[in-house]
């Protein structure tokens, strides 16, 4: 058993470093298409400077009939507040309603936008839930978040890089994910937004490419030499010795 143990401990540091690294692509802000209309700013402010602002980044101009605003009462997963809206939203632009004693300027001024911090905010199509500000899990108690990046007494920006609204209330909300806090009544990003994503341009799959195969190549033969002809040595020659010469006698 005492061998097994450091390859464990080694395995469990493993998955957690792996765990630590991975994230969803939403969270890492891979870029993305704008699919439909988010919340972009959202102010809990005092007294009633509450406010929401809606950004278009579609690639299209967009007719807000048959959206609404819906208020879910201390995160309830029923609403009591309907807010229906109007008008043309220009692609790339914002639409902003505040109540209607906010001292911010807004498209729409209504008394029915009187959430809390603690109040779930959404934005619907139809029936259809397409971003929702904090959860229908129960109340939270005052807030969702902590610090400045929460829900009550602050400002909270969306993130440039996101796409898509949040269409999962049921879900835990944690709003230091998609959203920057700012300090309470703080109005000056109220009717502009700046976002990545643009649908004006649709991604396309890259067509599959075929590799071309390669020529067949016909090896070379490899040069074995002839062997060199036999060559015949030639005879050593063997000088044959002079005859002895005879004096001739004197």
């Amino acid at each position: 058993m005492r061998q097994k143990c450091p390859f464990i401990v080694l395995l469990i540091v493993v998955v957690l470093i792996l765990g630590a690294l991975w994230q969803p692509s939403s969270v890492r802000g891979a870029p993305q298409v704008c699919s439909s209309l988010f919340f972009s700013e959202y102010v809990e402010g005092s007294s009633y400077n509450k406010g929401v602002e809606i950004f278009n980044g579609t690639g299209e101009n967009v007719d807000l009939t048959g959206y609404e605003i819906r208020i879910y009462r201390n995160g309830s997963s029923r609403f009591d507040r309907q807010i229906p809206l109007t008008g043309i939203l220009a692609n790339h632009d914002v639409y902003v309603v505040g109540h209607s004693s906010a001292v911010f300027n807004a498209d729409l001024k209504t008394s029915k936008l009187d959430f809390n911090g603690d109040d779930g905010v959404a934005l619907v199509y139809g029936d259809v839930i397409i971003d929702f500000i904090g959860d229908t899990l129960g109340d939270p108690g005052t807030q969702w978040g902590t610090g400045v990046v929460s829900t009550k007494d602050n400002t909270l920006r969306r993130k440039s890089w996101v796409s898509i609204g949040n269409s999962h209330p049921e879900a835990p909300f944690s709003p230091d994910v998609e959203w920057d806090g700012f300090a309470k009544n703080t109005f000056d990003g109220l009717g502009w937004h700046v976002a990545t994503c643009d649908s004006s341009v649709t991604p396309t799959q890259p067509p599959t490419s075929t590799p071309t195969p390669s020529p067949s190549v016909t090896p070379t033969p490899t040069f074995t030499p002839s062997p060199s002809p036999s060559v015949t040595p030639t005879p050593t020659f063997t000088p044959t010795p002079s005859p002895s010469a005879t004096p001739t006698p004197i």
